[in-house]
């Protein structure tokens, strides 16, 4: 088991993710300076970039000329703002798996202290092979620290079960086959339904 880990241990730590939020932080700040100044650097832009030609679609088909406007004013938006978004939800999904095995691994350690007989290599084997899918599904609502109690609980349920169930059994009689056409009576006067 590992110990709770000091500062200068954080950058071993996998579920870390005070950088992620330092980046995702940035990310945020960049996003709102560039919303701001969108239009007024769009502008510049357009611009920069316009040639003569689009300059003369202006004049002569002003449907392809806006069309190609607009074409560029997402372009510039896609490099200005979409991927800064798309990298920021990113950021955002990874802080928060993270954050939720953090929170796993601190509930099986808990559960291991609590528990130190169980073998979590062998609750894992039960829940991913024997365990059934209404079990499962009931499990995951849980919150970790119970998730590993209900879990142990099910366990020890079956395997204690299966020992259980073989002490319950009748003993196994040992008796000898007989054979009825050698036996004691005469088929056709001892029979019941013959006697008559």
């Amino acid at each position: 088991m590992q110990d709770i880990q000091s500062n200068e241990d954080l950058s071993a730590n996998p579920y870390d993710t005070s950088q992620d939020k330092v980046r995702a932080q940035a990310l945020k700040d960049e996003l709102a300076q560039a919303e701001q100044s969108l239009e007024n650097d769009f502008v510049e832009y357009l611009v920069a970039n316009l040639d003569e030609k689009s300059e003369d679609l202006f004049f002569d088909d002003k449907k392809a000329f806006f069309t190609q406007i607009l074409q560029m004013q997402n372009q510039y938006y896609k490099e200005k703002v979409g991927n800064k978004q798309q990298e920021l939800v990113s950021l955002e999904q990874n802080i928060r798996d993270k954050e939720s095995l953090q929170g796993i691994a601190k509930a099986q350690e808990e559960f291991l202290q609590k528990h130190p007989e169980a073998d979590m290599q062998e609750l894992t084997e039960f829940y991913n092979e024997d365990l059934g899918n209404k079990y499962k599904n009931e499990l995951s609502k849980l919150q970790p620290n119970d998730f590993f109690e209900y879990l142990y609980q099910i366990f020890q349920s079956a395997r204690g079960g299966a020992t259980e169930q073989k002490q319950g059994l009748p003993k196994q009689l040992q008796a000898n086959g007989s054979d009825v056409e050698k036996g004691a009576f005469n088929a056709n006067e001892d029979l019941p339904m013959t006697r008559i």
